[in-house]
């Protein structure tokens, strides 16, 4: 297979992971918003399996934030979840990364970064 069919294979595989998931919804519940950032947003989505989501609300509330994730692992196969707390950095953000096991067993990481809207945040940015 040549990379440009390994590259869309991946792409298409990644927004079935996304609506399988339901992890936009999850976020847009608490009245975030989720813009895809990374290699799924610019087609290069190669070797890794990687989902990369800033996730924009307008006060960063630990608690709600955890409920998302919280109620992904009631809902999904999560392997690892990595939390960091950044609330009171320059970045003003909440740091999640999961792994994840779609039905095919193809594990897939998730980068979710939850970020205070007008925050000067520019890590990760695409």
């Amino acid at each position: 297979m040549d990379i440009i069919k390994i590259a869309e294979y991946n792409q298409e595989s990644a927004w079935r992971v996304l609506e399988d998931t339901k992890i936009i919804q999850a976020w847009e519940n608490i009245g975030a918003t989720v813009n895809i950032i990374g290699s799924l947003k610019s087609d290069l989505m190669m070797k890794s399996r990687d989902i990369d989501l800033h996730i924009y609300s307008e006060k960063l509330d630990i608690s709600k934030s955890f409920a998302v994730v919280q109620n992904l692992a009631e809902k999904l196969s999560l392997k690892e979840i990595f939390y960091e707390n950044g609330i009171e950095t320059e970045e003003e953000c909440i740091e999640w990364h999961v792994i994840y096991e779609d039905k095919d067993m193809n594990t897939w990481k998730f980068d979710m970064i939850q970020i205070r809207r007008g925050s000067k945040y520019r890590k990760f940015q695409y």
